[in-house]
């Protein structure tokens, strides 16, 4: 029944990128906390069409459009970004240009576009210039690259869909020649057992939605993570820009438990831990 809703709920154009197994996790999530709903549909002769389903798609896509689809602001393409590289074969004003237009296209790399090279030169400041980089729930922020100063890097970048890793894919394989030397995973990082030993982890702006999937998850992948430093970040306003959002306790207080140490700075409308492992 489970494989019916999670084939319901992708008709949503937004939705369709999503992995199953990561609709499949919601769908049981919200019949474990909604029994009743679970009976009505499983007796129903056409659940589909059931007001039960509507309660059930409704709440799917409120809470995947928070996970996922509220960061989408446009369809990608590399081809410009790629045709021009083959030609002048250096990351000149044109080439970051093009680079700052595909940025726009999520919310959170584009919320940073003017601060790029300041959060990296505090960041490195800190961590020293890092030769292995692993990225989770990256986004766009691969592309980057250009303001990050680093000549050479290895660099590992974990996404929820399949979509979004082939295009970081391309994206590594045309900037090869400029040291970016780098591998794209589409995985749901609540079911990730083992990532890669790097020097610095980005974990930009992921601890709440991750917190919101699974409570106390913050704390079990932060153990999972083999690297010298781990650089969290948080929005300071709601989506919508309307509220400002208060400090986490939480996190401070996992990080206490711990044992870990963390340098922050703030930006406009981000907060940085730089965590010492």
């Amino acid at each position: 029944m489970i494989d019916v809703f999670v084939s319901g709920i992708k008709k949503k154009k937004t939705l369709r990128s999503l992995p199953d197994d990561f609709v499949k996790v919601f769908v049981s999530d919200f019949f474990e906390k909604n029994p009743k709903i679970e009976k009505v549909l499983a007796e129903h002769p056409k659940p589909l069409k059931s007001k039960e389903f509507d309660i059930l798609l409704k709440e799917a896509r409120r809470r995947l459009h928070e996970v996922y689809g509220v960061f989408v602001l446009g369809r990608k393409d590399l081809k410009k970004l790629k045709e021009h590289l083959k030609v002048v074969k250096e990351l000149d004003e044109e080439a970051l240009q093009l680079h700052l237009e595909i940025l726009k296209l999520h919310k959170s790399s584009a919320e940073r576009l003017d601060f790029y090279p300041e959060v990296y030169e505090k960041i490195f400041s800190i961590t020293g210039r890092p030769k292995t980089v692993l990225d989770l729930a990256c986004g766009l922020n691969p592309l980057s690259f250009p303001w990050m100063g680093l000549e050479k890097v290895r660099y590992f970048a974990y996404e929820l869909t399949k979509e979004d890793c082939r295009f970081i894919k391309e994206y590594f394989g045309m900037m090869g020649p400029f040291g970016l030397d780098g591998e794209a995973f589409d995985a749901d990082l609540l079911r990730v057992r083992k990532f890669p030993e790097v020097d610095v982890c980005f974990l930009f702006k992921a601890l709440d939605t991750l917190e919101d999937l699974e409570r106390n998850y913050s704390e079990k992948l932060l153990k999972k993570i083999h690297a010298k430093f781990v650089v969290v970040s948080f929005p300071t306003m709601s989506i919508g820009g309307r509220n400002p959002i208060r400090q986490r306790g939480w996190f401070f207080r996992m990080m206490r438990k711990l044992g870990y140490s963390a340098d922050t700075f703030e930006l406009e409308n981000e907060i940085f831990c730089i965590i010492r492992k």
